[in-house]
C-alpha cells in the first residue's frame, strides 16, 4: 500500500494454489459469503537468505467472512447482484498473487540519472495485463538513501534478465523501461507467500462495489469550464438528473492552488446525486476520490493535503460493512486491479474518522502477524497500525515479518 498518497509511500513512512477441497464444497462456501454480502506546493535488515518457495496452496481454506449488513439496511441502493460479488471472487481467485519485496542493492540508471543504493526494499508487483510489472521503492535505509534510489515512473517495467524464482536464490533481477534500467542484487526475496481467504474476500468485495456503477469520469472527454455548473443546475431544476450526470462525467475543474477545495466540494455534490439515484459505485467511486483527496490542482504540498478532510464518515450511511471496506482498501495484490485505490495517509485518517480504528486495527494486528500471510500485505498492516499509533497491536514483534520489523525500528528511530 503507498503511504504517501499518489506519490507513493515515503521513506519511514510505511504504509508500505490452489488447493481446493473440491470444486462442489468450495463454490457453496463462496456462494454462501457472496449472499452474506449481498444480504449481510504553493498555498491559496532481515537475515540474508533465500525465502523457501512455499509448499502450501495460495489460496488457503479459513472460514470465509460473514458481512453483517444487509443491503435492505439501506434500500436505496441498487446493489451489486449475488453473481457479481461470485465473479469477482472467482476472477481474483484465479488471477491474484501476493506483491513482491525484494532487499539489497539497487543499481538505477533512470533518466539519465545513475545510483547505487544498498540495503533498499523493492516491491515487484506483476500489472494485471501484460508481462510488464510496477516496481516501487518501499524504503531504504536513511531518507537520503531513499532519495537517491526512488523514480517515479513505476509501471511499465518489463523483466529481461533473471526470475523470480531464481531472484529467491539471490540470483539479479534487471528491468527495463525505454532507456531506462533497474538492477536490484537481492540479500532477501519473499516467498510468494499465500492469500487469507479472509483477504481475498474483502479485495473483491472493494472491488465489486467500486464496480457496480460505469466509472464516474469519462477519460476520453473532460472540461474545466465553469458553465458546467449552470448546466449542472439547469438540469437539476429540470428535473433531469441523468443529464446532470452526464455534465459532471466530463467536468473536472483545476484547483488553483493546494489548499482549493473546490475539486473536493464538486466531487462531493456530484457523489450527492448518485446518493440521490440510488447509485452505489458511483457514490463509493466519488468517495473514495475525497477520501485520498485526488483532484487535479496546480500545486501540491502536505499542508494543502492536511486541510482537506476524507469525510469517511460519510460510508457509514451506506449500509455497508465498513470495517471490511476499509481493510479491503489496505489490500494490494499483483495480477488484478480495481476501479480505485487510496494511498496509505489518506487511509489511515479514513480509519481514524470513519471511527473505525479500534475493530479495524485489531483485525490489521491478526494480518501483520499472520505468518501464512504474504510479506507484502504484513508489511501493509504493520505500517497502518504504527500510523494509527496502535502501540498494543504490535507489542509483540517477534510475530511481525522480517522486513515489516525491519521497516518498524526505523520508522521509531525516526520518532
Amino acid at each position: 500500500m503507498d503511504v504517501s498518497g499518489s506519490e507513493g509511500r515515503g521513506q519511514g513512512e510505511g504504509p508500505a494454489g490452489e488447493t481446493r477441497r473440491s470444486g462442489g464444497v468450495a463454490r457453496i462456501v463462496l456462494l454462501l459469503g457472496a449472499a452474506l454480502s449481498v444480504v449481510a506546493g504553493l498555498e491559496c535488515t532481515p537475515s540474508q537468505r533465500a525465502s523457501a518457495k512455499p509448499e502450501a496452496p495460495l489460496i488457503t481454506a479459513e472460514h470465509r467472512p460473514r458481512f453483517p449488513r444487509s443491503p435492505h439496511a439501506n434500500p436505496r441502493w441498487s446493489w451489486p447482484a449475488m453473481a457479481q460479488f461470485q465473479s469477482m471472487y472467482d476472477q481474483a481467485e484465479r488471477q491474484a498473487k501476493p506483491i513482491r519485496l525484494a532487499h539489497g542493492l539497487l543499481v538505477k540508471d533512470v533518466d539519465g540519472q545513475h545510483a547505487e543504493v544498498d540495503d533498499v526494499v523493492l516491491s515487484i508487483e506483476r500489472e494485471a495485463e501484460g508481462d510488464l510489472y510496477e516496481l516501487q521503492v518501499e524504503f531504504a535505509a536513511t531518507d537520503e538513501a531513499y532519495d537517491q534510489a526512488r523514480f517515479w515512473n513505476r509501471s511499465g517495467w518489463k523483466l529481461v534478465t533473471g526470475s523470480m524464482e531464481r531472484a529467491a536464490a539471490g540470483v539479479p533481477l534487471v528491468f527495463e523501461r525505454g532507456s531506462s534500467r533497474i538492477r536490484i542484487e537481492p540479500t532477501y526475496v519473499s516467498s510468494e507467500g499465500r492469500i487469507p481467504m479472509e483477504a481475498l474476500d474483502a479485495w473483491s468485495y472493494v472491488a465489486t462495489l467500486l464496480a457496480s456503477d460505469p466509472p464516474v469520469y469519462d477519460t476520453t472527454r473532460a472540461t474545466f469550464e465553469e458553465d458546467a455548473e449552470e448546466k449542472i443546475a439547469a438540469a437539476r431544476a429540470a428535473g433531469d438528473k441523468e443529464k446532470a450526470l452526464s455534465y459532471y462525467r466530463i467536468w473536472r475543474p483545476m484547483g488553483r492552488c493546494s489548499m482549493d477545495s473546490r475539486p473536493a466540494q464538486v466531487a462531493r455534490e456530484y457523489a450527492e446525486l448518485c446518493y440521490e439515484m440510488g447509485k452505489l459505485g458511483c457514490f463509493l467511486q466519488l468517495q473514495l476520490r475525497i477520501m485520498g483527496d485526488q483532484f487535479d490542482r496546480v500545486a501540491y504540498s502536505s499542508y494543502g493535503e492536511a486541510s482537506h478532510a476524507t469525510e469517511a464518515e460519510r460510508l457509514t450511511e451506506t449500509g455497508l460493512d465498513v470495517d471490511t471496506f476499509l481493510l479491503g482498501l489496505a489490500l494490494r495484490f499483483s495480477g488484478v486491479s480495481r476501479q480505485g485505490e487510496l494511498g496509505g495517509y489518506r487511509l489511515v485518517r479514513s480509519i481514524k474518522e470513519s471511527g473505525r480504528a479500534a475493530p479495524i486495527a485489531a483485525r490489521l494486528s491478526a494480518w501483520a502477524k499472520d505468518g501464512t500471510f504474504d510479506d507484502h500485505s504484513r508489511l501493509t498492516a504493520t505500517q497502518i497500525l504504527a500510523l494509527l499509533e496502535e502501540d498494543a497491536a504490535l507489542a509483540d514483534e517477534e510475530s511481525l515479518s522480517e522486513i515489516a520489523r525491519l521497516w518498524l525500528a526505523r520508522h521509531r528511530a525516526k520518532k
